[in-house]
């Protein structure tokens, strides 16, 4: 006599379709940024996520595979909404209007903007402060003008001759540097 083996080749059938259905589930939430619609994976710990696991528990097995989503070795905050956030662009050279044509540049990009000019002498390294809150917008600022710059924190007191920068998210101070 056999013993019936139809069971044991169900369980082995729904087990490889279990398998299959977590896979393709899987590759579409890698496909849309790894969130699953929801955007719990920032929410529980207030950081992005950078890996995902995938346990093969459904088949009864015990392995464990972990998938990195993001291909670069640094994660960077998202940054806020371009136009809740301020910029103040501050010319610290001799190029008259050079503020206001930096300024131009980024308020294309949704960000709300001031201009005028810096209150010490003219610099030669551009600078980039920013508030705590408001540190991923200042890097994209500094990517959209293409200075290689690190964002530092905002200080107190206003940069600009003005005082325009006094609510300001974001301060840029154009050096000779980015005259290019």
């Amino acid at each position: 006599m056999t013993a019936p083996s139809a069971g044991r080749d169900d369980a082995t059938v729904r087990g490889a379709v279990v398998l299959v259905v977590a896979i393709v589930i899987g590759l579409a939430l890698l496909a849309r940024g790894g969130s699953g619609g929801g955007g719990d994976d920032e929410a529980a710990n207030g950081e992005p996520s950078t890996e995902s696991t995938a346990s093969t528990e459904a088949t009864g097995g015990s392995d464990s595979t972990t998938v990195p989503i993001a291909s670069s070795s640094t994660t960077t905050a998202p940054a806020e909404d371009p136009a809740s956030i301020t910029v103040a662009v501050l010319n610290a050279t001799t190029q008259g209007g050079w503020a206001a044509e930096n300024a131009g540049t980024i308020a294309a990009s949704g960000y709300q903007t001031t201009e005028g000019n810096f209150g010490g002498e003219d610099v030669e390294t551009s600078q980039i402060y920013a508030t705590p809150e408001a540190q991923a917008s200042a890097q994209a600022v500094a990517e959209l003008l293409e200075l290689e710059v690190q964002v530092a924190e905002k200080p107190a007191e206003p940069l600009g001759d003005a005082g325009q920068d006094a609510d300001a998210d974001v301060v840029v101070v154009l050096g000779a540097d980015s005259l290019g």
